[in-house]
């Protein structure tokens, strides 16, 4: 049987901070492209395009394991959703560190997953992070006085809720003997397969418009 290495707590949290920061990034060039001209949809798939590409190489060394295909599937359904969730608030004006910062409610959500759901206990240090997380919110939305867009800040607010379970998930394939670069290669994978299938959705709808305005 496979065994994960162990990675140092330490550098495991570094990893996490510098992935939050790049995240950070990956929004603000969301922005960038969408202003550009890019549609919502371009935006949410070429990172990922590149990203399964820099990673599929890797897969030699560590593949993904054929039991756990129908979880891949499902991780990529998240996956999709997430990217979505993650930029469609940008076309409705929502500011980008407005957007990060309500994306970034996951680990609230995910206390209240673990805790509802899969019986794990709540201690005082993460009442304390999440009452934090929501002071943040409530501040920087103002929701007494709000001048984002309602639906936006809701849509951001979902994909808090999604990056919740994109953890809680990619953290049991990781204990069912998924190798991290295969785990994210095959959220990648399928998420594409499911963007491309929005895509062409969203085309086929697009020409039938205009061939019924003409």
């Amino acid at each position: 049987m496979h065994i994960l290495p162990v990675m140092d707590k330490k550098l495991a949290y570094s990893y996490i901070v510098i992935m939050g920061i790049l995240s950070g990034f990956v929004i603000f060039s969301g922005r960038f492209f969408l202003d550009r001209g890019l549609s919502l949809l371009e935006v949410g798939f070429l990172p990922n395009l590149v990203a399964l590409i820099v990673l599929a190489p890797l897969l030699f060394w560590m593949p993904m394991k054929r039991k756990l295909l129908w979880w891949y599937v499902l991780y990529g359904v998240i996956g999709c959703a997430l990217v979505l969730a993650q930029f469609s608030p940008l076309v409705f004006g929502v500011p980008v560190a407005l957007l990060v910062l309500l994306l970034y409610t996951q680990p609230l959500w995910t206390l209240l997953i673990n805790y509802f759901f899969l019986k794990q206990p709540i201690t005082r240090y993460d009442v304390f992070a999440c009452v934090l997380v929501l002071l943040g919110v409530v501040f920087l939305v103002n929701p007494f006085n709000i001048t984002v867009s309602f639906l936006g800040a809701i849509i951001a607010l979902s994909g808090g809720i999604l990056l919740s379970f994109w953890v809680l998930l990619g953290s049991a394939l990781s204990k069912k003997g998924s190798p991290p670069v295969a785990t994210k290669f095959g959220e990648l994978f399928f998420s594409l397969l499911f963007l491309l299938g929005v895509m062409s959705y969203a085309y086929i709808q697009n020409v039938s418009s205009v061939q019924v305005k003409l």
